[in-house]
């Protein structure tokens, strides 16, 4: 698998592969396969650089630990922590239910993207950005202002939606 690192109660593997399973904690690894199925579309001000951008997914004492290794380029770099590494979050707990789990990183990796690379993720020409909520018990991407359903949080190509 291309770039996959398993070191311990930390993986690191490139953005847009599927998270190493068995081994990393489920409702955290699907998360981020299903962020990284997202990443591929909906950006309104151009594209982010992911080449060479992975994930870090590490379970320490104090929790969970999500981090770009290296960030974006471009990235203002807050929570950098040497060497280009960009802590997302930290302190989670291992156990979230996988709902929670994405939700949390979805609005976090949104965050991070509209702060420091000023790119509005996921939106569709000058719609509002979309915004992670759950509904139904499913993870789903939300219009702020018709209080719509887009679409499941992983399923955005899968739902038409244009993948500029």
């Amino acid at each position: 698998m291309g770039g996959h690192q398993h070191l311990g109660r930390v993986w690191r593997f490139p953005v847009f592969e599927e998270p190493p399973r068995p081994g990393a904690p489920p409702a955290w690894a699907g998360a981020l396969g299903a962020l990284a199925r997202d990443l591929r579309c909906c950006h309104r001000r151009g594209t982010v650089r992911w080449d060479g951008v992975r994930w870090e997914l590490a379970i320490h004492q104090d929790g969970v630990l999500l981090a770009w290794d290296p960030a974006p380029p471009g990235s203002a770099r807050l929570g950098e922590i040497g060497g280009g590494r960009q802590v997302l979050g930290r302190g989670l707990a291992p156990q979230w239910p996988a709902v929670e789990a994405t939700v949390w990183v979805a609005n976090t990796v949104q965050a991070a993207l509209l702060r420091q690379l000023r790119v509005p993720w996921p939106c569709r020409d000058q719609a509002a950005v979309w915004v992670p909520r759950i509904r139904d018990r499913h993870p789903c991407w939300v219009d702020p202002h018709t209080g719509r359903t887009v679409a499941e949080i992983g399923e955005l190509t899968a739902v038409g939606t244009d993948t500029r």
